[in-house]
C-alpha cells in the first residue's frame, strides 16, 4: 500500500473512532453505539480503551453471550488470561456457540498454549451438543 493510501485509511479511521467517541458521550448506553466503539478500539489496538467499553457492555447486556465473547477477547488482548477464561465460559453459558470461530479467533492466540483453552474448546462442543438436543427434545 502506498503511503498516501496508507495515510488516507489511518486519518479515515481516526476520524470514525472520534465520530463515535462523541456519539458514545451523547448517547452513553447505546447498546449498538457501544460495541462499535469497542470493536473500532481493539481494531486501533487501543486494547485498554476496549476491554472499559466491553465491560460496560456486560453490565447493560448480562446475559448476551457475544458480548461475554468480546469481553474475553479484551482480557486477552490485554494479557488478563484469567479473566479472559472465566468471560469466555460466561459465554458459552450465555449461548455463545460458533466453535470455529473461538477455534480460529487472532485475539485469543495468546491463549491457545494454556492448558484451560483445550477444556474450553471442548466445553464450547458439549454445550453445543447439549443444546441441540434441547431443540430436537
Amino acid at each position: 500500500m502506498k503511503r498516501d493510501q496508507l495515510y488516507a485509511k489511518q486519518n479515515d479511521e481516526a476520524i470514525e473512532l472520534a465520530f463515535f467517541e462523541k456519539l458514545e458521550k451523547r448517547l452513553p448506553n447505546d447498546i449498538e453505539i457501544l460495541q462499535v466503539l469497542a470493536e473500532l478500539y481493539t481494531k486501533n489496538r487501543l486494547y485498554q480503551a476496549g476491554l472499559a467499553v466491553d465491560l460496560r457492555l456486560t453490565k447493560l447486556e448480562p446475559h448476551n453471550g457475544m458480548v461475554w465473547y468480546n469481553l474475553g477477547c479484551s482480557f486477552a488482548l490485554n494479557q488478563q488470561f484469567d479473566e479472559s477464561f472465566e468471560a469466555l465460559y460466561k459465554a458459552i453459558e450465555y449461548g455463545y456457540n460458533d466453535y470455529e470461530w473461538l477455534k480460529n479467533d487472532d485475539d485469543l492466540d495468546v491463549l491457545r498454549e494454556d492448558k484451560r483453552y483445550d477444556s474450553l474448546l471442548r466445553f464450547i462442543l458439549t454445550q453445543t451438543h447439549l443444546s441441540h438436543e434441547d431443540e430436537e427434545g
